[in-house]
């Protein structure tokens, strides 16, 4: 079973995120990424998405995740 390892997209900078390290967000551009994940792996069969709890990992596959139905 093939394994694809996906990293988070680009989020706020560590400089301008006051908040904890796991609650920093995708900027504009990540959030531009986390969408094309869903046409560049259409011919991929995707059965499972895991991913860190840190906002940034989730939020980048959850396009994907959403499109096939998966959690």
């Amino acid at each position: 079973m093939p394994v694809l390892l996906v990293r988070h997209a680009v989020a706020l900078s560590r400089r301008s995120w006051a908040g904890k390290d796991a609650d920093r967000p995708l900027d504009d551009r990540g959030h531009n990424q986390a969408r094309s994940l869903v046409p560049l792996l259409e011919a991929t069969a995707v059965v499972r998405v895991l991913a860190s709890p840190a906002i940034r990992c989730v939020a980048t596959v959850e396009p994907l995740a959403e499109h096939r139905g998966l959690q």
